[in-house]
């Protein structure tokens, strides 16, 4: 069980390490401009993204920018009209729902630390301070790959402003290379806990461990093949602008 506290929230910052991409960079040690929410007007929200400098360059009124300045490195923001568990195009949704931010590093890994740190450079010590007090809503743990070699670790939390998504993805049981921290509109919350129980079942806890001999698979097996280094394949649910 000590394995999957290396997602929990309370863990403390520790210091970046010194060969990460300068996008990435960028985002976790640059002071914070203004910030736009979920349930903000989605022309108010594509402005603030093409302007913010904190955010990879992108073409005017883009809700999704991402930046890769060298292999196997890659620092993606999205602004959705649709929930990040679901896909679609939001048609007729004039605000966002949901915002999320994506790393993917094979060279120094990622961990549930610098997500979090980025969302308080990009969203302020407010919004880091909810996130912090958020309460657990549901955690899993699901195997993906084509043997179920790789490992997705996932927890929801709800904060009094907006509820979190975290997620993390280990790659044969090594040293987090991609995670994912989503921002959703309390609404929401339940709905994304709907669609995360039909993806992944419940982290197990330690009073829940099979007895031995017991082969019961505690987890289904996904068919989604997680990219090589330079493969720029997403492993998340893609957003359409």
């Amino acid at each position: 069980m000590e394995k999957y506290l290396v997602m929990l929230k309370q863990t403390v910052v520790r210091p970046l390490p010194s060969l990460i991409s300068s996008a990435i960079a960028l985002v976790l040690m640059a002071p914070s401009p203004g910030w736009t929410l979920p349930g903000e007007a989605v022309d108010e929200v594509a402005n603030w993204i093409y302007s913010n400098p904190l955010l990879p360059d992108g073409r005017r009124g883009s809700l999704r920018v991402s930046r890769s300045d060298v292999p196997g490195q890659r620092f993606t923001f999205v602004a959705s009209k649709t929930l990040p568990t679901q896909r679609g195009l939001g048609v007729g949704e004039t605000r966002i729902r949901s915002e999320w931010l994506e790393v993917l590093d094979y060279n120094n890994g990622v961990t549930s630390e610098r997500l979090v740190e980025a969302i308080r450079s990009i969203y302020g010590l407010d919004l880091y301070q909810d996130y912090r007090n958020a309460e657990l809503i549901y955690e899993y743990v699901n195997p993906t790959g084509p043997t179920g070699q790789h490992q997705r670790r996932g927890q929801l939390w709800q904060g009094d402003r907006f509820g979190y998504w975290l997620e993390i993805t280990e790659r044969d049981g090594e040293e987090p290379v991609l995670g994912k921290l989503a921002l959703i509109l309390l609404d929401d919350i339940s709905t994304v806990k709907t669609d995360l129980q039909d993806l992944a079942p419940p982290a197990p806890s330690l009073d829940d461990d099979p007895e031995p001999g017991d082969e019961e698979d505690l987890y289904y097996e996904s068919s989604d093949d997680d990219p090589e280094p330079g493969d720029e394949e997403d492993l998340y649910y893609e957003s359409s602008e």
